[in-house]
């Protein structure tokens, strides 16, 4: 089955917060590394679900308990938008937002 992306336009300019649907995100989150392209599917306040494409920007374990995982969301319309997805061990706190226009977090390469 295939997923319709979320659409971001010009028109979209505030924050939006969606839901990580389980299943394969967290494989996917967990093996992302800076640079990669992902794509994961989300749900909105509706119950749609859909997918958001990104390149990860930053992939950090904070502590044993938390997972974020920040990026930058591929759209056609131009604008940076920066995805950021926080996993807990208690997934019913995670949480997947999206700020358009968002400055960009920088990770250097180690």
């Amino acid at each position: 089955m295939k997923m319709d992306r979320v659409v971001f336009d010009r028109n979209d300019l505030k924050m939006r917060a969606f839901t990580l649907v389980s299943g394969d995100n967290y494989v996917v989150l967990d093996k992302g590394k800076l640079g990669d392209e992902v794509e994961i599917a989300v749900s909105d306040d509706l119950g749609n679900v859909s997918s958001i494409a990104f390149r990860v920007i930053r992939n950090v374990l904070l502590g044993q308990r938390q997972h974020w995982v920040y990026g930058a969301v591929i759209s056609g319309d131009g604008l940076y938008r920066q995805i950021e997805i926080k996993l807990y061990d208690d997934h019913a706190l995670d949480s997947v937002e999206v700020f358009p226009q968002a400055p960009p977090i920088i990770e250097k390469l180690r």
